[in-house]
């Protein structure tokens, strides 16, 4: 028996960034959602927990990377453009955090170039409150 795929469409987009939240006393990856905003972006939270940045529509710089799929552009050059990242958690178990996140982001010089993975996530750590104890 052959199986016939049709694929019906296609939609392909580029990650120009991504936030993985850390747990400081654990080290371990937040698994609960986090609200993440960036002034001028839209972000969205992936399968794996990463909070990727889908869009940029500030700078303008960036709208480049987002249809370049073979070659990034030569501008802006890594790490040229930063973006301040306000995170909270709605459950309250961490602390509020702001942070600056470097773009174009650079790939990781331990793990090999792959097609579907362009850049390393930057890390954020996060501080549970006084009151509140690793669960």
């Amino acid at each position: 028996m052959t199986l016939l795929i049709r694929e019906l469409e296609r939609i392909d987009t580029r990650v120009l960034g991504a936030l993985r939240c850390i747990d400081a006393t654990t080290r371990v990856q937040v698994e609960s959602r986090l609200d993440v905003r960036i002034d001028g972006a839209t972000v969205s939270r992936n399968r794996s927990g990463l909070y990727v940045i889908v869009r940029a529509q500030a700078p303008l710089e960036l709208a480049a990377h987002e249809s370049a799929f073979d070659t990034p552009p030569a501008a802006p050059v890594v790490g040229d453009v930063t973006l301040t990242v306000t995170v909270t958690d709605p459950g309250g178990r961490y602390l509020p955090r702001r942070a600056a996140l470097a773009l174009p982001a650079i790939r990781s010089p331990r793990t090999p170039p792959r097609p579907n993975r362009c850049s390393a996530p930057s890390n954020c750590r996060f501080i549970r409150p006084p009151s509140r104890r690793p669960a």
